[in-house]
């Protein structure tokens, strides 16, 4: 090895590829000592074969172990659906190799931030949809299981169709979900061979026919709302869907959160159980945090039926400057539009447009159901319409919002 001090090696491992310092890490001794803690500082693993092998290794060897910070963990199903008898092990005949994650920080003492994700194909009919998600559901409940007492302040979960309010709070998960600091929740949408404004999926065991998506006998020891310590949540969608509800937010309430972000959720979902002007859970859930000090919305929807009245976004932008007054850092947007969002090269907002009009006088974030429609990128349009004194009003409140946020953050 060059004789060079080691603060300059440590830069250069520090701007080096992971593949170069592993490289690196089998040049000398010192070498090694520098790079071994960054090799290991964050590993990813999938349920295969190979990935579950190198998993033992490094579980079983304690001064690797604690070197790990951080851990990505990718869960694949089998090509084809084989969904045995509903029981305890029924979501792991579906993900093999997946318990090879059980009781995932005993193994790594050190380990402060975990990374789920699910890839997977999706259950083609409702009726094995349900066994779908409680097999992510006791996946996520296998791999936490145990983390009470360890460092992880930390979690991600992607590609999830819901998290019940009976699985946050349930024996096996309330103190595990209470001690995390930060969560991040992507959500994936069922969309079977119906059309999504013709088959509402509100994932509500009432509603559904048969039953419903999920019931709470899946995880029965209920103790009611957790104590949660969130400071950062962040849910996202991945699709703009009118009819979606992936989390109950009528109670969820975390006392200490500071930044939320919300992405591609519907803030009003159309319903015959409120007014058409009424508030919907998701607005309800954020201005309910008067603690928030960041909030970032991104495509969200306001969605409303034919012929009647609806909710509009100046009253939500009034009611978030009246009910978070420690906001410090704000960004609400509806764009710019990104490739492929229409299904012709050629179609775009100047198609809803009439003669002198453009495409600033055009209202944002608001569709009706039978203007979502799937496109053959798994996007879905958002509806555009002409109505200027809507969208001035509009601007106007979020320029008062952004302003109440401005002057707040000068303090």
């Amino acid at each position: 090895m060059p004789n060079l001090p080691i603060d300059l090696w440590q830069a250069i491992l520090d701007a080096s590829t992971a593949t170069d310092r592993i490289r690196l890490r089998a040049v000398d001794k010192t070498l090694c000592a520098l790079s071994t803690p960054m090799v290991f500082r964050s590993m990813r693993f999938s349920n295969n074969s190979k990935d579950t092998k190198i998993f033992k290794h490094v579980q079983m060897s304690p001064e690797i172990a604690k070197l790990v910070k951080e851990i990505v963990i990718v869960i694949r199903d089998q090509e084809q659906l084989t969904w045995g008898t509903a029981g305890n092990k029924s979501g792991f005949k579906r993900h093999p190799n997946a318990l090879i994650f059980a009781k995932l920080s005993n193994g790594f003492p050190s380990l402060c931030r975990l990374d789920i994700s699910f890839d997977e194909a999706i259950a083609a009919y409702t009726f094995k949809l349900r066994r779908h998600i409680l097999g992510q559901l006791q996946i996520i409940e296998t791999v936490l299981c145990g983390a009470r007492d360890s460092l992880l302040t930390s979690l991600s979960i992607n590609q999830i169709f819901t998290l019940p309010d009976y699985f946050l709070s349930s024996r096996s998960m309330a103190d595990i979900f209470a001690s995390l600091t930060s969560l991040e929740v992507s959500f994936v949408f069922f969309n079977d061979e119906h059309d999504i404004a013709d088959h509402p999926y509100h994932l509500d065991p009432v509603r559904l026919p048969g039953g419903g998506l999920y019931h709470p006998k899946d995880f029965p020891s209920h103790l009611g709302i957790s104590q949660w310590g969130l400071t950062r949540l962040k849910l996202a969608s991945e699709l703009e869907v009118a009819y979606f509800e992936p989390l109950d937010f009528s109670a969820l309430h975390f006392p200490n959160l500071t930044s939320l972000v919300i992405e591609k959720m519907t803030f009003r979902s159309p319903s015959v159980d409120l007014p058409v002007d009424a508030a919907g859970s998701l607005e309800n859930f954020i201005v309910r945090h008067s603690t928030l000090q960041r909030l970032v919305l991104k495509n969200c929807l306001i969605c409303y039926l034919r012929g009647g009245g609806r909710r509009y976004w100046s009253t939500v932008y009034d009611r978030v400057a009246q009910g978070l007054t420690r906001l410090v850092e704000l960004s609400i947007e509806f764009g710019p539009l990104e490739p492929n969002w229409y299904e012709e090269e050629d179609e775009g907002p100047e198609s809803w447009l009439e003669e002198g009009q453009e495409v600033k006088d055009l209202s944002l974030g608001y569709a009706m159901p039978d203007d979502v429609v799937s496109t053959y990128n798994k996007r879905f349009l958002r509806g555009y319409i002409h109505t200027p004194e809507v969208v001035e009003r509009d601007i106007a409140a979020l320029c008062r919002l952004y302003a109440a946020v401005e002057e707040r953050s000068r303090k």
